[in-house]
């Protein structure tokens, strides 16, 4: 699954050009939002999106065209 996730991940950054990269991954229980300073009282003030990932594990993923081929192919039937 990871290398399915990796792979769909490179194909759609701007690392596809190289074909290769390194990915950071970790579980949703290990992500957290920063910190809003006391000055701002409001929590929805901090940028969209922005979290900290701690446990993070990395991921050397060389792009595979196969197996693009095959999650594509998966994904129009519905399976």
């Amino acid at each position: 699954i990871l290398l399915d996730a990796g792979n769909l991940a490179l194909s759609y950054s701007k690392a596809k050009t190289s074909g290769e990269a390194d990915l950071y991954y970790t579980r949703v229980k290990y992500l957290r939002r920063p910190r809003v300073s006391r000055i701002e009282r409001n929590p929805k003030s901090g940028k969209t999106a922005t979290v900290l990932p701690t446990h993070e594990k990395n991921l050397h993923i060389k792009l595979d065209a196969k197996r693009l081929k095959k999650l594509k192919k998966s994904a129009e039937i519905g399976v």
